[in-house]
């Protein structure tokens, strides 16, 4: 086999595995590193009060609660966002301007966030937490790729108002 042969075998073999495998730029999370992301323990706090103050800053937040279920310990929501192009191709073709194709052109419409609550009451007083939070990139032609976001500031800023809504309710006497 020639060289260029061998590189362009390989060069096939290694685009092959990008596209089946998701050329990912950050190393995947370890399930117990993403557990450990996803997973809070509130402590001297009623289950109700957690449920309640995660229903409320979901909302605050702009998520559209999907559906809950307070005796099972579930809070599904969503969050929608469209792609600034999609404004910009409505605009030209009102005022019959350019190629509006050419705009954003990967035909992408916009994005979803799709979140999911589940809390668990552990002991008197201790309830667990965990909650996934995955973003949906939605297509002109219905089709959608999502995954699971990763990042610690995204699970942070919810789980610290949280908290912080969990002590508002605590010293209000409510929990």
């Amino acid at each position: 086999m020639t060289l260029k042969r061998t590189f362009t075998l390989l060069l096939g073999i290694a685009i092959g595995l990008c596209l089946l495998g998701g050329c990912a730029s950050a190393p995947a999370l370890k399930a117990r590193q993403k557990s450990s992301l996803q997973t809070r323990t509130f402590e001297e706090v009623s289950y109700e009060s957690v449920f309640r103050a995660f229903r409320k800053i979901l909302m605050e937040e702009g998520y559209i609660v999907n559906s809950e279920d307070e005796q099972g310990g579930l809070i599904v929501g969503s969050l929608e966002r469209v792609d600034p192009f999609v404004r910009a191709k409505r605009v030209l073709r009102v005022f019959g301007g350019g190629d509006s194709a050419s705009i954003g052109g990967d035909h992408r419409k916009g994005e979803v966030f799709e979140i999911s609550v589940n809390v668990d009451p552990a002991d008197e007083g201790v309830v667990h937490v965990r909650m996934a939070i995955q973003k949906v990139e939605i297509y002109n032609q219905g089709e959608r790729r999502g995954s699971v976001l990763v990042s610690e500031e995204s699970y942070q800023s919810v789980f610290d108002k949280v908290n912080d809504e969990v002590e508002r309710r605590r010293e209000q006497g409510s929990v």
